[in-house]
């Protein structure tokens, strides 16, 4: 039994090269090319691998193996392609992938050779394997331009900024949302920058989880980010919405650019003032009147001395009948926040119950420097009597 698969050994060993001499280079090569540039690229910018096999032989199977990329970060743009060609005058089978590398670092690094692993037919029917390698391929790259903030080289950058609704006109406890959405052709969805910071006296902005997505074409990659912020007055002193800037590395000029967000006017719907009334137009109410109404003002607070047991009552003790209770329901959630000390799931409540949170409860999730988490009892009990 030994002998018998020693002798197996021994015709495989030599009928496995007889195979791969028989076949003619010119017949099955496979070469990788680099998208030409007029100068050295820059770490982290895009450069374009093209991966094509030409093959004039009977194949049956077939896998491309990539070398290490451990210098890069790589990614594959689309599904393989196979199509027919003319290669000098005869009829071939082509193969292209295409990839898109991003170099960690400046210097000379290496590619090494790709490996296309074939199972072939030989003159007699019978399969063989049969590898095809490129040759393997060096890339010079810069290192990055220095004094920028954020490293971004991209081709071109598209950036949209709206508003769920108009921001200058919101009701008492009303807030506004607002999406920002940047996309960079070149670029990984990794190197865009974070969600540019905003902030406005007496304005909050809760940013939501933001959504990265990318799409590839045969040119590269097109990332992008969507960032959402819900936007709400936090106290009647209040300003602008400001925004920083964001920066991006445009590798057709080779100039760094910046965007810039003008300031964003938030403000309650009729917080403007009035003009004063200009001369010769007639008095109000108020100055008409005021003498009857000084008059009839002190008559009540005498009423209210001389007759025994009569009192002038408050506001809130007049109003007090009218106010419409908090539902139960709302009720339970608040208690039940308050019990667990959870001031999200208590600001939550009130938001889908269009109840506006008190500005205390704001101030713990949402302010620049939040105060401990005091007491969580003693605000929904300020929440039920307001």
């Amino acid at each position: 039994m030994v002998r018998w698969l020693a002798r197996l050994l021994c015709l495989w060993a030599c009928l496995g090269p007889a195979h791969a001499e028989a076949v003619p280079a010119k017949d099955a090569y496979l070469i990788v090319e680099a998208d030409q540039l007029s100068r050295k690229p820059f770490e982290q910018e895009m450069i374009l691998l093209t991966v094509r096999g030409f093959y004039f032989v009977p194949i049956t199977l077939e896998k491309l193996l990539q070398p290490d990329l451990d210098d890069f970060g790589w990614m594959q743009l689309g599904r393989d392609h196979w199509f027919e060609t003319m290669i000098e005058g005869r009829r071939m089978r082509a193969y292209e992938r295409r990839i898109a590398v991003f170099p960690k670092q400046k210097g000379t690094l290496s590619i090494g050779s790709f490996t296309h692993r074939m199972t072939l037919l030989d003159s007699a029917g019978k399969r063989f394997s049969y590898d095809v390698k490129s040759q393997p391929l060096k890339l010079d790259v810069a290192r990055k331009p220095q004094g920028i903030a954020w490293w971004l080289p991209a081709r071109s950058v598209q950036i949209t900024d709206t508003w769920d609704k108009q921001p200058e006109s919101l009701a008492f406890g009303e807030s506004a949302q607002r999406t920002i959405t940047f996309m960079a052709n070149g670029a990984g969805p990794e190197m865009l920058p974070p969600a540019p910071k905003m902030a406005g006296r007496g304005l909050i902005a809760f940013p939501d989880p933001e959504e990265r997505t990318v799409e590839l074409t045969k040119d590269g990659p097109i990332s992008k980010v969507v960032w959402r912020w819900t936007v709400r007055i936090l106290s009647p002193d209040f300003g602008a919405l400001e925004t920083d800037p964001l920066e991006w590395f445009d590798t057709q000029s080779l100039t760094p650019q910046k965007i810039t967000f003008a300031p964003q006017k938030v403000a309650l719907a009729g917080s403007i003032t009035a003009p004063p009334p200009s001369q010769g137009a007639s008095p109000g109410f108020m100055q008409t009147h005021a003498i009857p109404l000084a008059v009839l003002a002190g008559l009540l607070m005498g009423l209210s001395l001389i007759v025994p047991g009569w009192r002038l009552r408050s506001w809130a003790e007049i109003s007090h009948p009218f106010r419409p209770a908090l539902p139960i329901s709302l009720r339970r959630k608040i208690v039940r926040a308050a019990r667990e000390n959870d001031a999200r799931s208590m600001w939550l409540a009130l938001r889908r119950h269009n109840v506006p949170p008190t500005e205390q409860l704001d101030r713990i999730l949402f302010g620049r420097d939040p105060p401990p988490v005091s007491d969580m009892s003693a605000i929904s009990r300020n929440i039920v009597r307001r």
